[in-house]
């Protein structure tokens, strides 16, 4: 997968809109989680869409008001109401519409280059120093952003990597496999920071030999905290 093909196939659209294959929608899930600038593209039109639905739930209301007005409802003490309801639908179109002018101006944007994009290196913990070595602390911005993850593999020459993020007061986050590390011998990994709000997390990595039997590959312990 690469992105003249997602662009080519509309796989982004046919993802947020349910269209993909579980196949496709898991393949697809892989790459943009480990390319940032596709993650943005997917935010912006999961956004979008939910944009769209409202304006199709709008025009519901819309009828379904215009449909009530001969009825006995019209006769009650509750028809007192109605303008105010009218009043409501007919705004919420111009904030929908100027909501999606937004989202769509956004989505145009992660086209662009980004830059000083948070870079957090992270190194193993032996499994008897893990609660006894302070965790790595990493300080976010308050403002949602992007941040990359880099996990230095204690085993570096195995043909694939299993990973997952897990909280310590939720518990699983996050799991993928068949992950390949950079020329450096490490995976890195692209998040957004709204799935990390401070706490204490782990990093778990196994790696899976030609064989498919697994192996520790480092556990990596992180502390996160917001900047003031």
């Amino acid at each position: 997968m690469d992105p003249k093909s997602i662009e080519e196939h509309n796989v982004i659209e046919r993802y947020v809109t349910g269209r993909l294959s579980d196949d496709e929608a898991a393949r697809f899930e892989e790459y943009f989680l480990e390319h940032p600038e596709c993650a943005v593209q997917v935010q912006l039109a999961q956004r979008l869409q939910r944009g769209l639905e409202a304006v199709a739930a709008r025009e519901v209301v819309q009828t379904a008001v215009a449909t009530s007005m001969g009825s006995r409802f019209l006769r009650s003490r509750a028809a007192i109401f109605l303008p105010l309801l009218l009043v409501a639908v007919a705004l919420l179109p111009l904030f929908l519409y100027q909501r999606i002018g937004q989202l769509e101006e956004d989505l145009a944007a992660t086209q662009h280059p980004r830059v000083n994009t948070p870079i957090f290196e992270l190194t193993a913990f032996r499994s008897a120093e893990i609660n006894a070595t302070p965790p790595h602390l990493l300080t976010l911005s308050a403002e949602p952003e992007w941040i990359v993850l880099a996990l230095a593999l204690s085993e570096r020459e195995l043909p694939a990597y299993d990973a997952e993020l897990r909280s310590a007061s939720k518990g699983s986050l996050w799991q993928a496999s068949d992950l390949r590390p950079d020329p450096l011998g490490r995976l890195v990994i692209t998040v957004p920071s709204t799935l990390l709000p401070p706490g204490d997390y782990e990093f778990e990595v196994e790696g899976v030999t030609g064989t498919g039997t697994t192996v520790p590959a480092g556990r990596f312990a992180m502390r996160v905290d917001t900047a003031p």
